[in-house]
């Protein structure tokens, strides 16, 4: 414990003697913290929590071939919504 002690006030009077490295170690310190904060955050709350629907696992995205919306197609469309939930819109294809 006297170790301990004496190391840190030997980086005490170091850091004293060299207040510039002291005030750029410190804003490095805590700018690399809160980016780890905010990432972590970020992909917590995108990634890991669940999604707020019932059985977020049967969620499924279905793209066609072209992924730009055909806007007249929709606008003719009808929108039927099948047992399981899923929303389909004009033909199908099989």
């Amino acid at each position: 414990m006297t170790h301990l002690i004496a190391d840190l006030r030997y980086a005490w009077r170091a850091f004293m003697r060299a207040p510039a490295f002291t005030a750029a170690a410190l804003i490095t310190l805590t700018l690399g913290i809160l980016t780890s904060t905010a990432i972590f955050s970020l992909v917590q709350a995108v990634l890991l929590q669940p999604l707020p629907y019932p059985k977020p696992g049967r969620l499924a995205m279905l793209l066609t071939e072209d992924a730009r919306p055909n806007v007249e197609h929709l606008g003719r469309a009808a929108i039927a919504t099948s047992s399981t939930g899923a929303r389909t819109a004009g033909r199908s294809r099989t």
